[in-house]
């Protein structure tokens, strides 16, 4: 009979990208983000923006200690040896008054990653190719709130659906998608 380690043993990647655990919110899942950075050991980490929600974390302060685990953790790969890249999003954009290329955590608004066979890639959250945020940032900070709302929604529907059907219902992922198609 064969038996499972309880917890998956350290892979090692040349990179890992990630974007969008929008800490602060209430949806954030960081608990699956940090078993997944748990499970492996990078050379480079690049964090790529709307890692926090400040516009969540204004509206309603919420940070569980599960928040600073994630942080810890990633501050515990930078110290064995993992190079940690940050790019700001529109919902971190705070953080581009703070722009370093210090170790551990170099913050920038564009990072050139090297891949294995040379080739150079621009890495960036995207949010300054985005007419919206551009001239009108009040209607994705509303968008933000809707969505939120729509996702609180989601969740209590799911919950009496899953007495139907295992599928759950994408509402919000679905209005997400008409709406910006509608703004665009």
């Amino acid at each position: 009979m064969a038996t499972f380690p309880k917890r998956p043993r350290s892979n090692h990647v040349r990179s890992i990208f990630i974007s969008d655990i929008h800490l602060g919110s209430r949806f954030s899942r960081s608990d699956q983000v940090l078993r997944f950075l748990q499970s492996h050991q990078p050379e480079h980490l690049y964090l790529v923006g709307d890692i926090i929600d400040a516009w969540a974390l204004r509206r309603r302060w919420h940070w569980p200690s599960s928040y600073n685990e994630l942080f810890n953790h990633v501050a515990t790969m930078a110290a064995a040896g993992t190079k940690v890249y940050y790019t700001p999003g529109n919902h971190d954009d705070f953080l581009r008054r703070f722009q370093t290329q210090r170790p551990p955590i170099q913050i920038q608004d564009r990072i050139v990653h090297t891949c294995a066979d040379g080739r150079r890639m621009m890495i960036m959250h995207g949010d300054q190719f985005d007419d919206v945020e551009e001239n009108a940032k009040w209607l994705s900070v509303i968008g933000s709130i809707g969505y939120d709302f729509m996702v609180a929604a989601d969740r209590s529907i799911n919950r009496l659906w899953r007495l139907v059907s295992p599928t759950p219902l994408r509402i919000s992922r679905c209005v997400k998608q008409t709406v910006k198609k509608a703004v665009q």
